[in-house]
This record gives C-alpha cells, structure tokens and sequence, in this order.
C-alpha cells in the first residue's frame, strides 16, 4: 500500500499527541527549533543558571 508523505505526518503527529506532545506549527524552520528550544532549556535550568541566560558560546 502506498502512502502520501502528507498523510504520514499527520498520522505521526496524531500520535506524537497521544504522547503528550503538542504540535507547533509556527515552528517551521530549523532556527525557531533551535530558539524555541534555547528558551526552554535557559527557563527550565534558571535556578542553576543562578538567573543567567546562556550564552551562545555555551548554548
């Protein structure tokens, strides 16, 4: 059985939901990712950042 790519996505990112992730879609390019996930990981590790954002040399 073949299979679009569109529809492969979609049924991947209906299960990536049951897992509990959450679809983005204004994360289309590889630089919101990239940000996105920067600012997750500077607001999740604040207490041992002692309230210091990453560089971007550390980043």
């Amino acid at each position: 059985m073949v299979q679009t790519e569109s529809k492969l996505e979609n049924q991947l990112i209906a299960q990536l939901g049951k897992s509990g992730w959450q679809f983005r879609p204004e994360l289309n390019h590889y630089s919101l990712i990239v940000n996105h996930f920067r600012v997750l990981l500077n607001r999740r590790n604040i207490d041992k950042l002692d309230g210091t954002l990453l560089t971007d040399q550390e980043f």
